[in-house]
């Protein structure tokens, strides 16, 4: 007995999905960001002309390069770009954010994502990974820090065109946080 055209439909459908998934997964060097990541702009380093952020996450401090500038600041959460990029499109950034009583455990690797790994800032540790948007272009890596019985997420766009991470390794040099 033959297979309708309705069945043969579906098993060319599955063969393709997963066809589809190699192909990403091999693109995405088998969950890893890496070919996805773009140029870094000239890196400002670290010098006594930084500005203070505003106070957002109770108890940490940090500074940035005077050319760069807050997009958005409220009591968890601060958004830091260049001041030459557009803040009414979307544009490279990078992110401190808090989330109360939210753990910071290792997360599990999922497709496009890079295995996490430890990491300590300003006596803080947690886990750092890259993650490549598989519908829109993007790539982004993540740190996740725990803090007071919660989580800092810092994150900060390395992908596709533009690659802030250099200059995320510069900020976090600053980084100070009260015990």
């Amino acid at each position: 007995m033959g297979r309708s055209s309705y069945s043969r439909g579906r098993s060319s459908i599955l063969v393709l999905g997963v066809a589809c998934v190699l192909v990403v997964t091999s693109a995405c060097g088998g969950g890893g960001a890496a070919e996805h990541r773009g140029v870094a702009p000239p890196l400002e380093t670290l010098s006594n002309d930084w500005v203070s952020a505003p106070p957002t996450i109770e108890g940490v401090s940090l500074r940035f390069p005077p050319d760069w500038q807050v997009v958005h600041s409220d009591p968890d959460e601060l958004v830091l770009q260049q001041s030459a990029s557009e803040t009414d499109r979307p544009s490279p950034f990078i992110s401190f954010s808090f989330e109360a009583g939210v753990a910071a455990e290792e997360p599990p690797v999922t497709l496009g994502m890079s295995a996490p790994r430890d990491v300590n800032y300003a006596g803080l540790t947690g886990w750092e990974y890259h993650q490549v948007g598989l519908v829109a272009p993007s790539a982004s890596a993540f740190i996740d820090l725990t803090y007071h019985g919660g989580r800092i997420r810092i994150a900060v766009t390395i992908g596709p065109t533009t690659d802030l991470a250099p200059q995320l390794d510069e900020i976090l040099k600053t980084m100070q946080v009260a015990q």
